[in-house]
């Protein structure tokens, strides 16, 4: 549907905006279930823990007693 929706929007930029949305959607749930403890999800997600915490704010995720993001 997201792509759909993209492509009949105009978007030139499908590609991009798709990871984007993905990328935030896996954050976040990965995020939920450690409840909120980066170091944990940094490992389960493969990445370094500061990696997670530049895409956390490139996203917009913010962290608080609950893990929520703008979108």
């Amino acid at each position: 549907g997201f792509v759909t929706e993209r492509i009949a929007a105009g978007s030139e930029e499908v590609y991009a905006e798709a990871l984007e949305r993905m990328e935030r959607e896996v954050l976040v749930r990965v995020l939920r279930h450690t409840g909120g403890n980066q170091l944990q999800a940094a490992k389960v997600l493969g990445i370094t823990r500061g990696s997670l915490r530049t895409k956390i704010r490139a996203l917009g995720i913010t962290i608080n007693r609950e893990v929520w993001s703008d979108d």
